[in-house]
C-alpha cells in the first residue's frame, strides 16, 4: 500500500469514528429509572433515553413531564447523588436512576 493510500485509509477511519461519536453524542443512551417511591404499577420501573450533553436537571424535568411527578426530588445512581448541573455523560448506558 502506498503512503497516500495508507493516509487516506487512516483519515477515513478517523472520520468514521468521529461521525459515530458525534451521532452517539446526539442520540444518547438508555438508563433504568426506578420510580417505586411514586408508583406501584408498571410505571415504577422504566427505561428512558438520555442525551449525554444535557444536564441532570434536564432528566429531572423530563421525568416530571413524562410521569406527571409533583414536588421536588433529586436523582441518584448506584447510591450516589447526581448534581443537577452535571452533564448526563457522567452516566453509563443502563445505569440505574432513582
Amino acid at each position: 500500500m502506498s503512503p497516500s493510500n495508507y493516509e487516506s485509509v487512516k483519515e477515513s477511519d478517523v472520520q468514521s469514528t468521529l461521525t459515530k461519536s458525534h451521532q452517539e453524542f446526539k442520540e444518547g443512551f438508555r438508563v433504568r429509572v426506578c420510580l417505586e417511591r411514586f408508583f406501584s404499577d408498571e410505571r415504577s420501573r422504566a427505561y428512558v433515553n438520555v442525551i449525554q450533553h444535557r444536564p441532570v436537571r434536564w432528566l429531572q424535568q423530563h421525568l416530571r413531564s413524562l410521569f406527571g411527578l409533583k414536588g421536588l426530588f433529586c436523582l441518584c445512581s448506584n447510591g450516589y447523588f447526581l448534581p443537577s448541573e452535571e452533564p448526563l455523560s457522567i452516566l453509563h448506558p443502563n445505569d440505574p436512576i432513582e
